[in-house]
């Protein structure tokens, strides 16, 4: 994916993998499995994603939507946002991929 989408993007693809000491977390038992977006004046909004295989590459995927990128006044915020992944296997067990990847909205 590029550092850069366009406003008016729709299905960019947003991917995450999750790892713990380096080595790669099984997600395939997940419960849930999200993409938390943090917006450019720091609101996050949690989207639920998928497995882009069978989970056994710690990799979830989820595809941007007309809407996400708008504030709660429906205007469009072109500045850089972050994204990471979480997953959850119980009600005490989350994983969360270490370091948030950032885009630019242009």
């Amino acid at each position: 994916m590029s550092d850069k989408i366009s406003s008016r993007d729709i299905g960019t693809d947003l991917q995450v993998t999750f790892k713990e000491e380096g080595a790669i977390v099984d997600i395939s038992a997940a419960t849930a499995v999200e993409i938390e977006l943090t917006k450019p004046d720091g609101t996050k909004v949690v989207r639920t994603a998928s497995l882009l295989t069978d989970g056994t590459d710690g990799i979830a995927h989820y595809a941007t939507t007309d809407g996400d990128r708008e504030t709660s006044g429906g205007e469009l915020q072109k500045k850089t946002w972050s994204y990471l992944g979480i997953a959850t296997f119980s009600p005490i067990q989350k994983f969360h991929s270490i370091d948030p990847k950032e885009f630019e909205v242009v």
